[in-house]
């Protein structure tokens, strides 16, 4: 799913990123590209704003907004947020003035639009924190280039906050491939953007959030740590709530070329046996498997490298492992490693 999205794909954006993937052996057979400017989205959109507002759940009232008195821009909600200038033209000659918007009440209880809602994810409280100093209502109409146009509601020259559709569309993904739970992979940075919507207004649906940090813009990678990029990098970045710094990203590509090669040569070594051996104690690598599911990426590592130890203590292990243990333990290194 895609947030304005259109523009990048005309320029070949999205392909060439697509492209990297399917260089370095990822493809995506079944890839479904839903996008928040198509016109099959934009039509829902508009009946489910229709519809909210019908009911009174999406409302107008009057409210401050700082404007613009040279160009008479229309800048935001006054309240919200401290502009000392224009954002269409240099001016800096700010007033205030009451006019009417589209706005959006959040709940008393601000913590339950994501409580529950968020697995691996391990600063809870700074979590509750951002979600407690929420507004008390969203104002729904912006003034962008690209978006929903708003002047079937009366508001000419404004589109809708781009925040709102993109909230949306995982619900428009659910009806339209009739799934019963949709998991949203998502910055933790940019979960108040989308959460609030989302949980106000689709409280009946099953939703939930795997929320990751970013690894810091100064990191460089070789061409020979793709594996490493593709595959573990991601899964170690989720549950974190920050920018991760470079040096330990530095720190976390020699722990994985560590393991790797001790990956390697346990499975290098392995002697294949005839089925009707009997099979290795498969205990930790079920639960490497259970703690990858769960996203609790650091257990599952630790699980995977004690199983490696128990093989390289005792070589007797290694002459007992058959054609399926091999494929478990392929299968479940392949999670995250590429041996």
């Amino acid at each position: 799913m895609w947030n304005n999205i259109g523009s990048n794909i005309k320029d070949g954006l999205l392909e060439t990123k697509y492209e990297f993937f399917k260089k370095h052996g990822l493809e995506f057979p079944s890839l479904n590209l839903e996008m928040d400017d198509s016109l099959e989205f934009q039509t829902y959109l508009r009946k489910v704003l229709e519809s909210l507002v019908s009911t009174g759940v999406i409302y107008k009232d009057s409210d401050t907004y700082s404007a613009c008195s040279d160009c008479g821009h229309c800048i935001g909600i006054s309240s919200s947020s401290r502009i000392s200038k224009c954002s269409k033209c240099p001016s800096e000659n700010i007033i205030m003035e009451a006019r009417n918007g589209l706005f959006l009440d959040l709940p008393t209880d601000k913590i339950s639009l994501i409580k529950g809602k968020t697995p691996a994810f391990k600063n809870i409280k700074q979590l509750h924190t951002r979600f407690n100093h929420l507004p008390n209502r969203i104002n729904l109409e912006k003034i962008r280039p690209t978006g929903l146009s708003l002047d079937f509601l009366g508001f000419d020259g404004f589109v809708l906050d781009p925040k709102f559709g993109i909230s949306l569309l995982p619900h428009f993904v659910a009806q339209k491939y009739e799934v019963d739970k949709i998991t949203q992979v998502q910055g933790y940075e940019t979960i108040t953007n989308t959460a609030p919507y989302t949980n106000t207004i689709l409280s009946n649906i099953d939703f939930e959030y795997i929320l990751t940090g970013l690894a810091d813009n100064n990191c460089q990678f070789l061409d020979e740590e793709v594996n490493f990029v593709l595959f573990h990098l991601p899964v170690f970045l989720i549950g974190f709530d920050s920018v991760v710094s470079e040096s330990r990203i530095d720190q976390l590509k020699e722990d994985y070329k560590k393991t790797v090669r001790k990956l390697s040569a346990v499975i290098n070594g392995l002697e294949l046996s005839s089925e009707s051996v009997v099979p290795l104690d498969r205990e930790l690598l079920n639960q490497a498997i259970d703690y990858f599911a769960q996203y609790k990426y650091k257990d599952g590592i630790i699980a995977i490298k004690e199983f490696v130890k128990q093989l390289n203590k005792n070589p007797e292990l290694q002459k007992q492992v058959s054609k399926s243990d091999i494929n478990t333990i392929n299968q479940t290194f392949g999670l995250i490693f590429k041996i």
